[in-house]
């Protein structure tokens, strides 16, 4: 009987230590300006990445982690807030609609999100992004965006940020 609750006891340790920790993108990234900058980037991100820790209403642990990015550019700070693990969106009566989506696909950050004139199954105008964060070392953001129109074709641009 001991030999079983040793057993358990490892296989639980080892279960724990597989769960990876996602990387916490949070600071104030600079456009790292000795590359060739995609026009749309901004200059400077600053991103604040937190997570609490609470009770389910079943009682057991729950994490949420949110993020907050200020985009500053040519004109102007840009905010937006997103809770990780998420779909959302809007819907307005004339049937025009925004979408989000933010998830962790291994170490890097998805974060997609669209606007369309139309309602499900006819989108009319649209344009979508996706872009795709992940840390090169400590000090590095990359981050891969895609962006969507229906009025030109698709836009891939690579931005590269330096921790300030």
């Amino acid at each position: 009987m001991r030999t079983i609750a040793l057993v358990l006891v490892a296989v639980a340790t080892v279960a724990g230590a597989a769960v990876q920790r996602k990387p916490d993108v949070s600071g104030v990234w600079t456009l790292d300006m000795r590359l060739e900058p995609a026009a749309a980037s901004a200059r400077e991100l600053t991103v604040h990445q937190e997570t609490q820790r609470m009770m389910s209403v079943r009682g057991g642990p729950v994490e949420r982690t949110s993020i907050t990015i200020q985009r500053h550019d040519a004109n102007g700070v840009h905010s937006e807030t997103y809770e990780i693990g998420t779909i959302g969106g809007t819907v307005d009566g004339d049937g025009s609609r925004t979408s989000h989506s933010v998830k962790w696909v291994g170490q890097t950050l998805v974060i997609e999100t669209g606007s369309y004139s139309g309602p499900p199954g006819n989108p009319g105008t649209f344009a979508e992004r996706r872009e795709e964060w992940s840390l090169a070392g400590r000090d590095r953001l990359v981050i891969n965006a895609e962006d969507r129109s229906s009025d030109r074709t698709a836009i891939t641009t690579t931005s590269k940020y330096l921790r300030r």
